[in-house]
């Protein structure tokens, strides 16, 4: 089933089917990723060789991410906007997603995903077939993905073009009874950190809003954890793709109590190749 067909694999409950979840006696562990932006060149990498060499070396960097992510074991996997780059629209680049969403998937582990402003760009999320346990959120309108087995709600929306300036935080559906209510969002925030307008929201809204437990960002392509309850955090990239994105690079590790508190762990994800030597 592709992206562009239903934005799902067929997990979650429909309206019908709706019931008060609860959260597992154990911690819920759920890998966070963020701004993959797939085949986008290493260019602050000091490093011998075309623009060739470098794209090869940001997939090498995603090849260890899928690598590190699955080693993880998580519970669920949350990629949260820009899986792809609109500067590539390779084969390459899509066959690394789709075996990036099928080891994910495996023993039907949820991967839920919301597209970016690349991803908006890009004809490949469109050629991506999703697994069963895989879903992608529509970028019309926030919805809510329920993962019962994990007492989890997920709720999302995709960007819908290059400059999405819409407003969609109080258009986020009501929480679900019961369940660890996660929203996930690839926004600019109020630009605070990033000068390109994406979904944006304040932050002041985003600590005061009462109804989710957690809100996990992209866009933004620096680790940040910018309060605790709710939980609100970026990922970060992958990958440093520019000399504003230097330092420790890979994912965050959401951990889900039963008695909802969470915490955030980083995981980095070796990059092994000279360390990078910022010029002008």
């Amino acid at each position: 089933m592709s992206v562009a067909g239903a934005h799902d694999g067929g997990i979650g409950m429909g309206d019908e089917d709706r019931t008060a979840l609860s959260l597992t006696p154990q911690p819920v562990r759920v890998a966070v990723v963020g701004d993959v932006h797939l085949g986008a060149p290493l260019r602050q990498l000091d490093l011998a060789g075309s623009a060739a060499r470098l794209r090869e070396v940001a997939y090498a960097a995603a090849e260890r991410l899928i690598a590190t992510v699955s080693t993880a074991r998580p519970d669920a996997v949350l990629l949260t906007g820009d899986l792809f780059d609109r500067g590539d629209g390779s084969d390459t680049a899509l066959a690394l997603a789709q075996r990036m969403v099928d080891e994910w998937c495996v023993g039907e582990r949820p991967v839920v995903a919301i597209g970016g402003n690349h991803d908006a760009e890009s004809d490949l999320p469109g050629r991506l077939r999703l697994p069963r346990s895989a879903h992608w959120f529509a970028a019309e309108q926030p919805s809510t993905l329920e993962l019962p087995a994990l007492g989890l709600a997920v709720h999302g929306v995709s960007v819908r073009e290059r400059d999405d300036v819409r407003r969609v935080f109080e258009a986020y559906p009501e929480p679900v009874a019961g369940a660890f209510n996660i929203a996930m969002l690839h926004s600019s925030l109020d630009l605070a950190f990033s000068k390109r307008v994406c979904l944006p929201v304040g932050l002041d809204e985003l600590r005061g809003d009462e109804r989710y437990d957690a809100w996990a960002l992209g866009h933004v392509h620096r680790r940040l954890v910018l309060h605790e309850k709710p939980l609100i955090a970026y990922p970060g990239g992958a990958h440093a793709q520019s000399e504003n994105g230097s330092g420790a690079r890979g994912f965050a590790m959401f951990e889900i109590g039963a008695d909802r508190s969470a915490r955030v762990t980083e995981v980095d994800v070796a990059l092994e190749v000279p360390a990078p030597r910022w010029g002008r």
